[in-house]
C-alpha cells in the first residue's frame, strides 16, 4: 500500500467518524428521538472519491424528497379512504419500489417513505413528520459533503493535481 492510499484510507476513515459525530450532536439539538437519521445519512452518502460522494448526495437529496412526499400522500389518502397503517405503508413501499427500480440512485426513497409513516407520533402530523425526518437526513449529507468538499480543498495530492493539469 502506498503513503498516498494510507493517506487516502486515514482521511476516509476521519472524515465519516465527523460527519457522523457532528451530524448527530447537532440533530439531536433539534430532535434527541431521532438525531440518529443525521448520522446513518451522513455516512450513507461518504465515497472514497469526491465525484462519487457528490453523486451519492444528489441520489440521496431526490430520493429523501420523493420518498417523504409520498409518504404524505399516501397517508392522506389512506386517512380519507380509511386504510390501516400496514395498508398505507405497503401502498407507499409500492410507489416507491417502483421508482426506485427505474431510478436506482433514488433507492434511498423506499426508506424514507417508511421512515416517515413508521416514526411518525400522535401528536405530530404527518407532513411535519416527514419535514422533521427529510430534515435530519438532509443535515447528514450536507456535513458529510461539506467534510469532503473540505477534505478535498485542503489536502489535494500531486496525482490529483497533475489531473487537473492535464484537463486544463
Amino acid at each position: 500500500m502506498t503513503l498516498a492510499e494510507i493517506s487516502g484510507f486515514v482521511r476516509f476513515s476521519i472524515r465519516c467518524a465527523l460527519s457522523a459525530m457532528l451530524s448527530y450532536a447537532i440533530g439531536d439539538n433539534f430532535d434527541p428521538n431521532h438525531a440518529v437519521w443525521a448520522s446513518i445519512s451522513a455516512l450513507v452518502v461518504a465515497k472514497e472519491n469526491l465525484p462519487e460522494t457528490q453523486k451519492s448526495v444528489a441520489g440521496r437529496f431526490a430520493g429523501t424528497l420523493f420518498g417523504a412526499l409520498v409518504a404524505v400522500g399516501v397517508y392522506q389518502v389512506g386517512q380519507y379512504l380509511n386504510w390501516p397503517s400496514t395498508a398505507i405503508l405497503g401502498v407507499a413501499i409500492i410507489i416507491t419500489a417502483l421508482v426506485a427500480k427505474a431510478r436506482p440512485s433514488i433507492r434511498v426513497c423506499m426508506w424514507t417513505s417508511a421512515m416517515v409513516l413508521l416514526t411518525a407520533s400522535p401528536n405530530v402530523s404527518i407532513p411535519m413528520t416527514a419535514l422533521y425526518r427529510s430534515s435530519e437526513v438532509l443535515l447528514g449529507i450536507f456535513i458529510s459533503m461539506l467534510l469532503h468538499m473540505l477534505d478535498h480543498a485542503l489536502f489535494i495530492t500531486p496525482d490529483q493535481l497533475n489531473e487537473n493539469n492535464t484537463e486544463m
